[in-house]
């Protein structure tokens, strides 16, 4: 049993991490050497801190989580596990999750992040579209687009899992083999 419970609970992580490999390696398109960080200064944190009241970042935040943890839920539905027994894991990871990022000590962080990749300029633009119906619009559908992304990025790899572990089966081998030498 404490195999079993350790092996879903890899399988678990393993697609966790998976997602947010994908995610990231998506993400990382937009980031393209391109757009060099910047050292956020006073006007760009408030244009950034603006904008991040205007798009509703906080409260869209615990829904992003949710919605995150939705995706890995159906893993666990596939495993055989009761809804009942799914809401509960689901609730405790998000609370889990909550207490470690709580949105107010994500925020100052997002107020940098932010002002580290847009000038003031750029950010009262994207506070001035965000205000508008449609960026209110995008903004709302935003977490869900994300969700999305996420499902269809694991889905890829998941097709594919097989040939992943293939692949990397050996390499883990051989480094724990070194490990275990020294």
């Amino acid at each position: 049993m404490i195999a079993t419970v350790a092996n879903i609970v890899y399988a678990v992580a393993m697609r966790i991490l998976l997602s947010t490999l994908v995610l990231s390696l998506s993400l990382h398109i937009g980031f393209s050497e391109e757009f060099q960080k910047q050292e956020p200064t006073p006007e760009t944190s408030a244009a950034a801190e603006s904008l991040i009241e205007t798009m509703k970042m906080g409260e869209m935040f615990e829904d992003s989580l949710s919605g995150a943890y939705e995706t890995q839920m159906g893993q666990f539905a596939k495993m055989g596990m009761s809804p009942e027994g799914i809401s509960k894991l689901k609730a405790e990871m998000l609370e889990f999750t909550l207490e470690i990022m709580p949105w107010s000590e994500m925020k100052p962080e997002m107020v940098r992040i932010y002002a580290s990749y847009f000038t003031a300029e750029e950010l009262n633009a994207l506070d001035e579209f965000y205000k508008t119906p449609t960026g209110q619009k995008a903004s709302r559908l935003m977490p869900e687009l994300m969700a999305e992304g996420m499902r269809l990025g694991q889905q890829r790899v998941e097709s594919r899992m097989g040939e992943l572990q293939q692949r990397i089966a050996p390499i883990i081998e051989e480094e724990l083999s070194k490990k275990a030498q020294q």
